[in-house]
């Protein structure tokens, strides 16, 4: 698992492991003085301070595959997004990471931003599943709607009823668009 933010993703079981890394110091700082997720986890959580897509790939040169059962990626929810954690390069790194069963994350809530056809392309170019999941938002707990893409391989986990009946379609008119570290264009992406 990346990203620390406030340690939310963090709570696990007790045989659970969840990495985390973060690049911001400041957010980790926040994270331990003013919440409790990472304090409460009952998994085991070990945080490293960095860009996500760097880790990875010192990860992978000096001790290989982490063989993940899940990837989750949650940095692009604001104006200023990190393009170089969703170009085909990178999931292409998220691939070596994972089981063969397991599932790839992508919280693409964002105001500014339509990030499903990207979202959508890396799934074609992995030739892997993928699906949509929206959640609600309650203003008066100061809860916000959500929306994660899982991407996977794992037929058996997309097909489970459980997870087909909180599937949103794919709006039919939006055309994969993958972007690669040599071209992305925030352009293509402005949300209407």
């Amino acid at each position: 698992m990346r990203g620390a933010n406030c340690g939310t993703v963090a709570r696990g079981q007790t045989s659970d492991t969840v990495k985390l890394d973060e690049i911001n110091a400041a957010v980790l700082k926040v994270a331990q003085e003013h919440f409790t997720y990472l304090g409460d986890a009952a998994a085991t959580t070990e945080v490293t301070m960095g860009d996500a897509r760097i880790m990875l790939e010192h990860q992978l040169a000096t001790d290989g595959s982490q063989q993940f059962d899940v990837l989750i990626i949650d940095a692009f929810s604001s104006d200023s997004i990190p393009v170089h954690l969703i170009t085909k390069e990178c999931c292409n790194l998220y691939r070596k990471h994972l089981k063969d069963d397991g599932l790839l994350l992508i919280h693409i809530s964002n105001r500014y931003l339509d990030l499903e056809p990207i979202t959508r392309a890396l799934a074609e170019h992995l030739k892997w599943d993928a699906i949509s999941i929206d959640s609600d938002g309650d203003d008066a707990l100061g809860v916000y709607t959500a929306t994660w893409i899982i991407i996977s391989d794992n037929k058996e986990f997309l097909a489970q009823e459980d997870v087909q009946e909180v599937t949103t379609a794919w709006e039919d008119n939006v055309a994969p668009l993958l972007w690669t570290d040599d071209f992305a264009s925030l352009r293509q992406i402005m949300a209407e």
